[in-house]
């Protein structure tokens, strides 16, 4: 039932933010670039959207679509699309890929996980920092591990980082680590952070090899 309604909402919210983004570029074409409100119309619309689409994600766990996949080319691939993101705010980013065994997962679903962490890493860092994402593979799983060189998280926060909408950012939704966690977790798969204040944070997550058949 709640699902249900979630949909249908982020339905209705997801038109008229069609149509607003629409109208925002038509105006731009027509009155020329170079107008900050101009580009951030569109940015806005996409924030929303992206928020949409996290309150749709926890809401509706199931309906996967299952397919083998390795890790580290969905990691490249959700990477490419947070890419510009990550650079205005000069965040290099460095893959390690070392797992050749595919996963049973759902290809969209994952990259959303990785888009989460890697947005919450560039929120930790905020500007001029550093990315390390690593994939390992050991005893049957694929690991993977994004570490930010940002400030940190307290211990007494720690605890409490997957539980749905809590954040510490007054812009924030509270869902970004709530959906991976629950994304991993409904595929069979454990999820964690390791943080010391002044370290930076490393978010990972495992996933069970796929069997061969």
């Amino acid at each position: 039932m709640i699902g249900q309604m979630t949909a249908t909402m982020a339905h209705e919210v997801r038109n008229p933010l069609g149509i607003i983004k629409a109208a925002a570029e038509r105006i731009r074409r027509k009155y020329g670039d170079g107008t900050e409100l101009f580009d951030f119309i569109p940015d806005e619309v996409d924030r929303l959207d992206r928020l949409t689409e996290w309150y749709l994600r926890f809401a509706r766990p199931g309906d996967l679509r299952l397919a083998k996949a390795r890790l580290g080319s969905i990691l490249r691939d959700s990477i490419s699309r947070v890419r510009g993101e990550l650079e205005a705010a000069s965040i290099e980013v460095v893959v390690e890929d070392l797992a050749q065994s595919e996963c049973l997962v759902d290809y969209d679903r994952l990259v959303q996980v990785n888009i989460n962490i890697l947005l919450n890493a560039r929120q930790a860092i905020g500007s001029n920092g550093r990315v390390e994402a690593e994939v390992v593979e050991k005893s049957g799983v694929v690991r993977v591990e994004v570490k930010d060189n940002g400030p940190g998280i307290p211990a007494r926060i720690q605890p409490k980082v997957f539980q749905p909408f809590f954040t510490t950012k007054t812009a924030g939704s509270g869902l970004g680590l709530p959906v991976v966690k629950q994304v991993v977790e409904t595929l069979g798969g454990k999820v964690g952070l390791n943080s010391r204040p002044g370290e930076g944070t490393t978010v990972w997550y495992e996933l069970p090899c796929a069997k061969n058949t």
